[in-house]
């Protein structure tokens, strides 16, 4: 029992360190063991790795059958990845480490598989996420204040990098709300204290300056007030929101104390670019030289792709860049799979993250009457939205937070 618990223990630091100091990609969170860089979050999941093979040699445990099949076809990914590096030989052993880490962090629910589901909880689990985001807004704000001798990129958009999961963060409350009457009879109910850490995270989105999580934040609250809010709050919704928007806008512009307050934020670079220019620059001359190299890329091997440690030549020199990029992955987690493993693996990839929501989804109704309910049903409700983020940012592959996804899976799959 006590190798269990530690190895649960040994996760949620990986998980706290992973969304806090090694997000900001500062060198100081690197660590050299021989020829391998680790973050220093991979040590402890590297321990809690050891500690569940241990707990599986000793107890013989079985897998989940439908996690089970999820990791399969990420090995399989893995195994189509190492075949094409050594089908060219252009790649470096440093590059096709790189390229085996987001298959490692998919596979990471594995230690929950082994160690035994009920050791950890998702609710512990969503306050470790809450904890690390938070712990990532205070460290970006430092670094890019420059009053530290830290070296480090100075520019908040740069060092917090997970702002993209408060679609989970912000899909607590909701739901908490959404279904309050159920979580009131089982005595869970207890909106504020989410909702005022979600309200203070969301200041991190807005400085985070990301296009892509503001969209889908925006598209998340609009299908909850459509679909999961009773039609007079929905009516309330339509008419006040944009209401108070106007007036805090309005506010800010003509009050002066106000207005100086509300310039310190980054309003500027937030109106620019949802702007059209903006939002045509950000497609002419950046995604636009990327997804033209992947498919350059991806028609050399189409069927089994490049393999792991294919580097991406982007060419911006035509399009007034003073240099062009190279770069171990695509700025879309889907491309990026295809051009390292191909049809077969981007299908494979497909298949799986298909089998991770499904499989949560149905586990939803084993644990309607737990605790660990609500924190499934906010997962499940912010999961597509995931989805639909990974097609301009790589969140699904090569970013370490799919540790979470894995997670979840494997939780769920081991409630009865």
């Amino acid at each position: 029992m006590i190798v269990k618990r530690t190895a649960i223990i040994l996760l949620y630091i990986s998980i706290f360190l992973m969304l806090a100091p090694p997000s900001l990609h500062l060198p100081q969170n690197m660590v050299e063991i021989g020829p391998v860089n680790f973050y220093y979050f991979e040590l402890p999941l590297l321990c809690s790795y050891l500690l569940a093979f241990f707990i599986l040699i000793k107890e013989r445990r079985v897998y989940g059958k439908r996690a089970l099949v999820v990791y399969g076809l990420f090995i399989a990914i893995a195994v189509i990845g190492f075949i094409g590096a050594l089908l060219h030989v252009n790649t470096s052993y440093t590059t096709v480490l790189l390229d085996l880490r987001p298959i490692v962090y998919w596979l990471s629910g594995i230690i929950v598989a082994i160690a035994g589901g009920r050791y950890i909880k998702l609710k512990t689990l969503s306050w470790v996420v809450i904890a690390g985001l938070a712990a990532e807004f205070i460290l970006a704000i430092i670094l890019a204040s420059g009053v530290t001798s830290l070296k480090g990129p100075q520019e908040f958009r740069l060092t917090g990098r997970s702002g993209w999961f408060i679609l989970f963060v912000a899909s607590i409350p909701l739901m908490m709300f959404t279904h309050r009457e159920k979580l009131k009879k089982v005595g869970k109910y207890s909106i504020l204290p989410t909702a005022a850490v979600t309200g203070l995270l969301l200041v991190n989105v807005v400085m985070v300056k990301n296009r892509t999580t503001w969209v889908m934040l925006f598209i998340l609250a609009v299908i909850w007030i459509m679909f999961f809010s009773p039609f007079r709050r929905k009516v309330k919704s339509i008419i006040f929101i944009p209401i108070m928007l106007i007036l805090v806008w309005q506010g800010f512009q003509y009050i002066p104390e106000t207005r100086q307050a509300f310039q310190s934020l980054p309003v500027k670079q937030f109106t620019n670019r949802l702007s059209k220019e903006g939002i045509v620059g950000a497609w002419k001359g950046v995604r636009e030289v990327i997804y033209k190299s992947n498919i350059r890329d991806f028609k050399k091997h189409p069927v089994f792709g490049n393999g792991f440690g294919h580097e991406m030549y982007f060419d911006f020199t035509n399009y007034g860049r003073p240099r062009d990029r190279v770069s171990t992955s695509s700025d879309n987690s889907f491309m990026t799979v295809l051009v390292k493993t191909g049809i077969i693996g981007l299908v494979l990839f497909i298949f799986a993250i298909y089998k991770i929501y499904r499989t949560m989804g149905k586990s939803l109704e084993r644990i309607e009457d737990s605790d660990e309910w609500l924190y499934l049903k906010a997962m499940v409700f912010a999961f597509p939205f995931f989805i639909i983020t990974a097609l301009n940012i790589a969140i699904l592959f090569s970013y370490p937070e799919v540790i979470i996804f894995s997670l979840f899976l494997s939780k769920s799959d081991q409630v009865h």
